[in-house]
């Protein structure tokens, strides 16, 4: 008589433990958060640091508009005279930072180089409704600093 009330009872029991173990189990999976959006215009500065981290180190300084679809960027000089920079255009990816593929460098009568332009991976930023990216290769940082477009 014994027997027959234990079983059932240990049964029931282990039942629950492991239901129980469950519920608890998945209440610890892993929620991950969104990608980051970069979608829409931006306005700000980049800035081009060569023999960085050097005493010597020389830092230029250009205003750019930045454009940003679902797949693609867009960057010219911020004033449509300026032809300090290249206005390149291509691909870009979101994962660890965002990575810049370039297409076009377009570089036709500006007075930089397609070195210049922020081509690979770029750590990203994002304190309040700005961007900031930066890229350190070697003695050479790259440093995008946008806030979004003022409407005219």
């Amino acid at each position: 008589m014994v027997r027959k009330i234990t079983t059932p009872l240990i049964c029931g029991l282990l039942t629950f433990i492991i239901v129980f173990a469950i519920v608890i189990g998945c209440s610890e999976d892993l929620v991950l958060d969104p990608l980051p959006s970069l979608l829409g215009e931006y306005e700000g500065r980049y800035y081009i640091t060569t023999n960085y981290g050097a005493s010597n180190a020389r830092t230029e300084e250009f205003l750019i508009a930045l454009r940003f679809s679902d797949l693609n960027y867009w960057m010219r000089n911020y004033e449509d005279t300026v032809t300090d920079l290249c206005e390149p255009s291509g691909d870009y990816v979101l994962a660890d930072g965002v990575e810049f593929v370039e297409k076009e460098a377009n570089c036709y009568g500006s007075i930089a180089s397609e070195d210049d332009n922020p081509t690979g991976v770029f750590t990203l930023y994002q304190p309040g409704d700005s961007l900031i990216m930066v890229q350190i290769e070697g003695d050479i940082c790259k440093e995008i600093k946008v806030t979004p477009a003022q409407e005219e």
